[in-house]
């Protein structure tokens, strides 16, 4: 064996020593690994259990346009429908919007509070507007959505008619009222937990 072959065996041979040095280092102080894990996942718990629970309801908006007599017109009805919809998705937090909703929901929530608890979503290519209320009352969430749904489908009615006699030329319909959800959506104890452990 050259002298060369030797120093390359001897500097694998204190290689693997190293590792195993190491390794068994590691399985020493395994209680510790393990406490930290259990500290992470128990700091994890009790800041999720120190946050106020959300519920979320949801409720779904079809917007239609003009009249849907004949394949062609309903064609161009559902393409300006299409292009409605994330104009109505922004309307949803409109201070006229939000004040109607206020009023049909029996909502004691400022506007800033309502514009914090809603979102709402223009799915692509449809023509629905999904709106969301996240509160910590999960009855309020309910209520909230479904005031929203209603106020858009008031408002949307006095935004689309220019003349009377003709009526609104789009309108909105609620097509899934907003149901209680009686599981929380934040915190999330799993998730929260496993990123602590």
């Amino acid at each position: 064996m050259s002298e060369q072959e030797g120093a390359t065996a001897v500097s694998s041979a204190r290689r693997r020593s190293e590792a195993l040095a190491s390794l068994r280092g590691v399985l020493q102080l395994w209680w510790l690994v393990v406490l930290f894990a259990v500290l992470g996942g128990a700091a994890a718990a009790g800041v999720s259990a120190l946050q106020t629970p959300l519920y979320r309801s949801t409720t779904t908006l079809y917007v239609t346009v003009g009249s849907e007599d004949g394949a062609q017109q309903a064609y161009q009805g559902t393409l300006a429908s299409q292009q409605r919809v994330l104009s109505y998705a922004e309307l949803v937090t409109s201070e006229e919007v939000l004040r109607r909703a206020r009023d049909t929901s029996g909502l004691q929530l400022t506007t800033e509070q309502m514009t914090d608890a809603i979102s709402a979503t223009a799915k692509p290519g449809t023509v629905l507007v999904s709106i969301s209320a996240e509160l910590p009352d999960a009855d309020d969430a309910a209520r909230l959505a479904n005031g929203l749904g209603e106020a858009m489908v008031e408002y949307v009615e006095d935004l689309e008619t220019t003349d009377k006699k003709v009526g609104p030329t789009a309108k909105v319909t609620v097509v899934t009222p907003a149901v209680i959800e009686p599981d929380a959506v934040s915190p999330l104890y799993g998730r929260n937990i496993a990123i602590g452990v």
